[in-house]
């Protein structure tokens, strides 16, 4: 008996190879190959409790090899760059030896402590998104430009951004198929819906030298709250029209020309105030202060009055008790 052999049967037509009188390779009639089992199941087929397919270069010896665990498959190179190449030995993909992938380009992107995913076309590149072949979105560029979209073949669709809270994944931001955003609302009702939750301060604008206006909304109030130190102006063009001081004052300006006054100021109430002599009140301006003692105020008023449907350029000066 041989520790060796090469044998060939001639009842199922195969070739076998052994050493240390034990089989090691098998060609079946089919052709197939079997190395470690002698029923291969594919035309090359490595079997055992951790095979390895190798690729080693002479001179180098750098090599590139498969193998599998028992659990995980793995694709090992030694050194340099992995390449997979497609028809005509057109490079498609590269992962470099940091780890880095690129797609169109055989010089991935490279950053200090970061991996890229890099890709690159005539005009662009671009990563679709579908579910069960059916495209919902993509992320390209195209001259210039980076595109981010909820492209769909049909129907309509939303964009819609998340944010981690102690562990609690929440959408924060919505684009709707309408073009309006919300933020902290997932159904705008305009353009722009801004909702705080429980918070009375909705939205503040600052700079860096930390000037800030915030804008609030309760049950009961609307606020925009400016710093101490800052005055409060609504703008024309160029040309300051409305203006409140630092320390309360209102200021309302408006243009004249030749000498001619314009209205600076309006201000206009709603409803009427009747007597037997049918004076109807118009615009009206209270004056007054908290009385300590009293949840009240204590006031005197300005108003416009006309008599029926006709204006008499009258003012009115009364106070509380009505004189």
């Amino acid at each position: 008996e041989y520790d060796g052999y090469i044998q060939y049967s001639q009842n199922t037509q195969y070739l076998s190879f052994g050493t240390a009188q034990a089989e090691r390779l098998r060609i079946t009639s089919a052709g197939a190959v079997g190395i470690g089992t002698n029923s291969p199941q594919s035309q090359f087929e490595v079997y055992g409790s951790s095979p390895i397919v190798r690729s080693k270069h002479s001179t180098s010896q750098k090599y590139t090899q498969i193998n599998h665990n028992g659990t995980d498959g793995y694709l090992d190179w030694s050194s340099g760059n992995l390449i997979l190449r497609g028809a005509g030995n057109t490079e498609r993909l590269r992962i470099d030896s940091n780890g880095n992938v690129g797609v169109g380009t055989v010089t991935p992107n490279n950053y200090s402590n970061y991996t890229t995913f890099t890709i690159n076309g005539t005009t662009g590149g671009q990563i679709d998104v579908e579910s069960n072949g059916a495209k919902y979105g993509d992320i390209y560029t195209q001259s210039n430009a980076f595109h981010v979209r909820n492209k769909q073949d049909s129907g309509s669709g939303f964009l819609a951004f998340h944010t981690t809270n102690s562990g609690t994944c929440a959408e924060k931001l919505r684009i709707t198929s309408d073009g309006k955003v919300g933020i902290g609302t997932n159904d705008p009702a305009r353009a722009l819906d801004v909702r705080s939750g429980n918070s009375t301060d909705v939205v503040q604008f600052s700079n860096d030298s930390g000037n800030k206006v915030t804008f609030g909304v309760s049950s009961t109030q609307v606020s925009i709250d400016l710093l101490a130190s800052k005055s409060f102006r609504i703008r024309s063009g160029s040309d300051d029209r409305f203006n409140i001081t630092t320390d309360g004052k209102l200021i309302a300006k408006s243009t004249h020309s030749n000498g001619a006054v314009n209205e600076a100021l309006r201000i206009t109430t709603l409803g009427t105030y009747s007597s037997s002599n049918s004076i109807n009140a118009g615009p009206a301006i209270s004056f007054g202060q908290f009385h300590g003692n009293y949840p009240t105020w204590t006031t005197a008023q300005v108003a416009g009055i006309r008599k029926g449907a006709n204006w008499h350029g009258a003012l009115a000066f009364y106070t509380n008790s009505g004189s």
